[in-house]
């Protein structure tokens, strides 16, 4: 899979669990470290300034 991210997105990812009973939030830097041990593509775009 290749994600395709948006520069200049604010860099706190936050995901609920199947139950909805939290949420887990991780750096930019981990969300990276993550995509990549899953083995997953990803590219940065510039949107607009």
């Amino acid at each position: 899979m290749n994600l395709v991210i948006w520069r200049n997105f604010v860099w706190l990812f936050g995901a609920n669990p199947n139950d909805n009973t939290g949420t887990i939030i991780i750096s930019q830097e981990d969300f990276i470290k993550f995509l990549e041990a899953m083995g997953n593509s990803y590219e940065f775009v510039e949107l607009y300034d």
